[in-house]
């Protein structure tokens, strides 16, 4: 799991965004969105108390989960400008 700072003004930017980018990818939209990459996943889910972004990722090894929610980080950050 990842925390991202994103303040609130950016949190819908960052969303659509998201969805504008990852449709065609098995994403769901639930409370934030689930992108499913086969047999691991990605979950970017709004914090809806604070101004942060949570991600959350599986796959088969941790490392490979951690490299992910990184990946995932790095794109809610750069998806805030």
């Amino acid at each position: 799991t990842r925390q991202v700072p994103c303040p609130w003004e950016a949190k819908g930017t960052v969303l659509r965004r998201l969805a504008e980018h990852y449709r065609t990818q098995g994403m769901k939209q639930i409370d934030g969105f689930r992108i499913s990459l086969g047999d691991e996943w990605v979950l970017v889910l709004p914090d809806p108390d604070r101004p942060f972004v949570n991600i959350y990722a599986e796959s088969g090894t941790a490392d490979h989960a951690e490299g992910l929610a990184d990946k995932y980080a790095r794109i809610v950050e750069g998806f805030q400008s």
